[in-house]
């Protein structure tokens, strides 16, 4: 016997059967078809969607934000206030 385990108990064939023939009933043979490709693709985005946001979690990418690392352009801070030699004069 198969048991399939949901939210903390199990489902056994009988619940299965009665869960499978209450949605036959509620949607209809004609529209089961386009359900089950509904629930398909949704599946698929959803693991698509877990899979990249695990991608970016264990390899985030790089640093966009202008950082100590970043090549800005220098800044005069209070050390590189020196007065410069004039240039005009001949040695």
């Amino acid at each position: 016997m198969i048991e399939i385990a949901f939210l903390g108990g199990t489902i056994g064939p009988m619940e299965l059967m009665v869960v499978l023939t209450a949605v036959l009933l509620l949607f209809g043979s004609d529209r089961l078809p386009d359900l089950a490709r509904r629930i398909g693709r949704f599946m698929s985005q959803l693991h698509e969607a877990s899979d990249e946001v695990r991608r970016q979690v264990l390899n985030p990418p790089e640093n966009h934000l202008p950082g100590p690392t970043s090549k800005l352009p220098a800044q005069p801070g209070p050390a590189d206030t020196t007065p410069e030699a004039p240039h005009d004069r001949v040695g």
